[in-house]
């Protein structure tokens, strides 16, 4: 059987098919109301199955059952959309999630960060009580959703004693997290290029101590080589390498920041960089076929990366398992999974 063709077959079957009351993330699209994509949508990621068929197939073959089944219905709602398709997190129960992250604020912030509400938390996690400023939205998917750490029957996150890279600090949610996994014992090193996290990033260390000891903050941005200056478009969480972008930043790579620090290992690579997670990578080759540390990789940043990832992952150390996680009940927060 042609994984490709499954969810060629997947998507033609869903085609005419409308959900009576899609299930919305209202935190991320407020009272927006979903419209049925346009034909020609499906047709474009038809195309694209059949075009690529090989790669698709080539992919598939590399999953266990689950993963390529929320690999197909992954792509199968990005060709039909919520009004079309519904993903598995598609429930109340997931909408659920953000009341309870709503009884953890504990008041407002003196920073601000668009577009959503910039509030402070304290959230309970793992024996620790972390105190924070972050988005709602970030509460859920660190803490109560944990979209880097993957359970069942392959276990993939950081552990007590680990060396954790966190490619993409943002607000410092996932390294305090990471943290905290990582015990006494552990490091982590958070990359972020723009001022402007840094700033949140240090307050959030600054409020809980204990776990910052245990956190490098790297203020450059990943690539496959360093010392190269780049620009930033400053979108906020959302800021993605553009060479007209009003941010200047300096690359590195962590195979050099393992070369730096002497590090004899490297246990865990998670990224979120907004599309330079392919770069990042190969800058991390060595390291990679080193050492094989675990890794949880952001994959929906490009239309293709769900595909081009996983392959790049077992080019630079064939002994990988590869799993898909999807963590949200729209397109975003895919995470391709390693070890």
């Amino acid at each position: 059987m042609s994984f490709a063709l499954d969810i060629v077959r997947n998507i033609v079957a869903h085609r005419s098919v409308e959900i009576p009351d899609p299930i919305i993330d209202r935190w991320v699209f407020g009272d927006r109301v979903p419209s049925p994509l346009p034909a020609a949508h499906a047709l474009e990621a038809v195309a694209r199955l059949i075009e690529n068929q090989a790669e698709y197939d080539h992919v598939g073959s590399l999953l266990d059952a689950r993963s390529r089944k929320l690999l197909g219905d992954v792509i199968t709602y990005r060709a039909l959309g919520p009004v079309r398709y519904a993903l598995p997190m598609s429930t109340p129960d997931y909408m659920d999630l953000y009341a309870k992250a709503a009884t953890f604020r504990v008041g407002p912030s003196e920073q601000v960060f668009p577009p959503f509400l910039f509030e402070t938390f304290a959230v309970e996690d793992q024996g620790h009580r972390l105190e924070l400023g972050a988005w709602l939205g970030n509460i859920v998917a660190t803490f109560l959703v944990r979209q880097y750490y993957l359970d069942g029957p392959r276990r993939i996150q950081p552990e007590t004693g680990d060396v954790v890279i966190d490619a993409g600090g943002c607000f410092g949610d996932t390294a305090l997290a990471f943290a905290a996994s990582v015990g006494e014992t552990g490091r982590v090193f958070s990359f972020d290029p723009l001022p402007a996290h840094q700033a949140v990033m240090r307050a959030n260390f600054d409020r809980n101590p204990q776990l910052a000891e245990r956190i490098a903050l790297v203020p450059h941005a990943l690539s496959h080589a360093a010392g190269e200056t780049v620009r930033f478009a400053a979108k906020g969480a959302g800021s993605f390498m553009h060479a007209q972008g009003e941010i200047e930043a300096r690359t590195d790579t962590i195979d050099q920041l393992v070369e730096r620090q002497g590090l004899d290992r490297v246990d865990f690579i998670k990224m979120d960089i907004e599309g330079a997670e392919r770069s990042a990578l190969i800058g991390a080759r060595a390291t990679i076929a080193r050492h094989k540390p675990k890794l949880a990789i952001s994959g929906y940043h490009s239309e293709d990366d769900l595909i081009i990832i996983p392959m790049l992952i077992k080019r630079l150390n064939p002994d990988y398992e590869i799993h898909i996680g999807h963590h949200t009940n729209f397109e975003w927060e895919t995470v391709v999974y390693a070890a």
